[in-house]
């Protein structure tokens, strides 16, 4: 990734790839030709897929505790529900340079 090396890029583009060529290998490619390069070496522009894979270790644990809650709630103790999390159902996937079938 691009902020590995210090750059404030999420993803890499043909104009990052022309920079970092520059320094190590004394050339000054355009980054059109960089272009033409990637998928002569079996890269492809494309976007990632979204999926949601974000698994809790913890579910199992945390659905008993909540279960529990509810078994011992009463109008005197009742359970209020406070979601924590702002989920992003639908994100903004960026394209961008990888090895085809990656």
């Amino acid at each position: 990734m691009p902020r590995t090396l210090d750059y404030q890029r999420s993803r890499w583009s043909t104009e990052l790839f022309a920079l970092l060529l520059r320094k190590p290998c004394s050339i000054k490619p355009h980054s059109s030709t960089i272009r033409r390069w990637l998928p002569k070496l079996g890269m492809i522009w494309r976007r990632a897929a979204p999926t949601l894979t974000i698994r809790d270790q913890d579910k199992d644990a945390k659905l008993a505790a909540m279960c529990e809650a509810l078994d011992d709630s009463s109008s005197d103790h009742p359970v209020f529900y406070e979601d924590e999390a702002d989920i992003h159902l639908n994100p903004r996937i960026g394209a961008e340079w990888s090895l085809k079938g990656l």
